[in-house]
């Protein structure tokens, strides 16, 4: 009662009069009565929260210290005591873990591992624990994992697992402690990144966390900071399971209010784009392209420009199994929006418009509708930049394929810009090659080479 109600001087005289030692020797006792096991637990988890005293940040080195946290851990599991009294344990045990240099267990392997193992223990399913019971232990664990000395034990098999299989939980609080966990397990090494993806399918219960609380702030900034950080670990085993799995999460961030979500949401799927089967799976599963096109009406010129990336690099490819993108790009209506983002002052914006409206081309369907974009293109062919010039004179290249885009091509004077186009540019002996050998070819004998659009 003392050690509960009294003054901070109490709780100073039990730490100094050996009463820890005591509890320990009372919980060392295997014909100890029941009562009196749980009245030893309580007071050592009391004097554990003293903040003024032997287990408080800087007391690590005191003698006993650690056998007295390996003692807390083993209490945890310990049904003898009581439910009340090993929810007190394991949230006492989670305040060790949350001081400075997580209260110094990680200095001590016996105590680090008693403590990892303890809390993850009370995260097995199989053992129908109290739901406050494993919200304490998750809770104690996401602490644990925020200490570089103990993060590679939680981040270790079967512990890891356990803490993320708790991100798609009812409790808030619960699915926000498992993502930050996750986050900082992923981010530890590339090894530990693709375990979580691959086996224990740590993007699907992204989904589903997300799913659960998508109206609340903090998830989306938990479930997106874990998918960066899963995308950034340059492992194509994980981009694969975020594009095959996460794509319409990422897509729904880009759409929320919050500009700078936005921003980091576009350049998530800007990334996942650059992989083949990627573009392949995200556009067959989700129709990504008709998601993105309403993208480009944003003013945001920085989000112009990674949208019209997106659309580029999505209906880019040297493999006819994907040209299939290139139908779709000019079907989604991206036309008109790209035409006039192709005449953008900004370098980047320009390019990608260009860039994306010369995939369109690689589609001989889209050459009908397409002549409406045949100014745009003789115009950026005529005064655009360099890269943009090479993906304008690619497009009428295709154009020129075909005999009704042709014929309008000879009518606008596409022969006379492209020789004026190569003659300012007859350093750039790829720009060059490209109006000789294939566009001006293509609009004098009646080419009919059509070919896909290379990434920059």
């Amino acid at each position: 009662r003392t050690s509960r109600h009294a003054a901070s001087a109490s709780l100073a005289g039990l730490v100094k009069s050996g009463a820890v030692a005591a509890c320990r020797e009372v919980l060392a006792e295997k014909t100890a009565v029941p009562d009196t096991t749980t009245h030893a637990a309580m007071l050592l988890v009391a004097l554990s929260a003293y903040e003024g005293g032997w287990m408080s940040s800087g007391a690590q080195k005191s003698p006993g210290y650690m056998e007295a946290v390996a003692e807390l851990a083993r209490l945890a599991l310990e049904p003898a005591i009581g439910g009340d009294a090993r929810l007190a344990v394991v949230l006492s045990l989670g305040q060790v873990l949350g001081r400075k240099e997580g209260g110094g267990v990680g200095s001590s392997n016996a105590a680090a591992q008693a403590s990892v193992s303890a809390l993850s223990h009370i995260l097995m399913p199989s053992r129908n624990e109290d739901a406050a019971l494993k919200s304490a232990a998750l809770q104690a664990l996401s602490t644990a994992s925020r200490h570089a000395s103990l993060l590679p034990l939680v981040a270790s098999s079967p512990t890891s697992e356990r803490v993320v299989s708790m991100a798609p939980s009812e409790n808030l609080k619960d699915s926000l402690a498992a993502l930050e966990a996750m986050q900082r397990m992923a981010a530890s090494s590339l090894q530990t990144a693709e375990r979580l993806c691959i086996d224990s399918g740590a993007v699907q219960l992204i989904v589903e966390a997300a799913g659960a609380h998508r109206a609340s702030k903090e998830i989306r900034e938990a479930v997106a900071a874990c998918m960066e950080v899963l995308i950034a670990s340059n492992s194509e085993d994980c981009r694969m399971q975020v594009a095959h799995f996460a794509t319409p999460v990422a897509i729904a961030l880009a759409r929320v209010t919050d500009e700078d979500m936005q921003m980091r949401a576009l350049v998530m799927v800007r990334t996942l784009c650059l992989n083949g089967f990627n573009k392949f799976n995200m556009q067959k599963s989700f129709s990504v392209i008709q998601e993105l096109v309403p993208f480009l009406a944003r003013s945001d010129v920085r989000q112009q420009e990674l949208v019209t990336e997106c659309l580029a690099h999505m209906a880019s490819t040297d493999n006819a199994m994907y040209g299939e993108n290139a139908r779709v790009l000019g079907e989604a209506r991206a036309m008109k929006p790209l035409m006039v983002l192709a005449r953008s002052k900004n370098h980047m914006v320009h390019r990608n418009a260009t860039w994306a409206l010369a995939c369109m081309t690689a589609c001989d369907r889209n050459h009908v509708p397409m002549r409406a974009s045949i100014d745009t293109l003789l115009a950026v062919a005529a005064h655009g930049s360099r890269d943009a010039q090479r993906y304008a004179v690619m497009a009428i290249s295709n154009l020129a394929a075909s005999d009704r885009t042709r014929e309008m091509l000879k009518e606008r004077g596409a022969e006379a810009i492209l020789r004026k186009c190569a003659q300012a540019n007859s350093s750039d002996n790829m720009l060059t090659s490209l109006v000789n050998r294939s566009a001006l070819p293509n609009l004098r004998r009646n080419g009919t080479q059509v070919f896909n659009i290379p990434p920059p």
